[in-house]
């Protein structure tokens, strides 16, 4: 796969209530080359990180309560409040077997991307380049599945 992005100019949170969690995609972000990485194990945790940094990516656990794909709504309607925060690139992570109706649910919210557990480096640089560089591709390919299904 081609690697036009700069990944060690990049910076990101990762949002999940589970530690391991938090841990694997941290240290899998790293691997990818992102120089700086922070954790929140809440929305509210992750805000306060939005308040006072800015961030390259976002990758959220769909799992997390109240949901990642909640976060994300509340990121994208309270973004304006936080610089940057509306355009940030956000990537949900579901637990392995993502349906149709989660697709929908994260493109509804303004995910960028759903990738799956398990995740590996090249599957979430993959993610992260499609958030970043085609941050309405996701929205997209989910509208025109679900005008399939209708």
């Amino acid at each position: 796969m081609g690697n036009a992005i700069d990944w060690s100019r990049m910076s990101a949170i990762v949002v999940a209530e589970d530690k391991g969690f938090r841990s694997i995609v941290q240290n899998t972000l790293r691997r990818i080359g992102l120089r700086d990485v922070e954790a929140a194990k809440t929305g509210s945790d992750a805000f306060n990180l939005l308040m006072s940094n800015s961030y390259s990516l976002i990758v959220v656990h769909r799992e997390m309560k109240p949901s990642g794909a909640k976060f994300v709504e509340v990121l994208r309607k309270n973004g304006t409040k936080i610089i940057g925060a509306a355009q940030v690139p956000v990537v949900i992570v579901a637990n392995e077997g993502a349906t149709p109706e989660m697709i929908f649910e994260a493109a509804d919210c303004g995910a960028n991307y759903l990738a799956q557990l398990p995740i590996s480096a090249q599957s979430l640089m993959k993610a992260a380049q499609i958030a970043i560089s085609q941050p309405q591709a996701f929205a997209e390919r989910a509208n025109a599945a679900r005008a399939r299904l209708a």
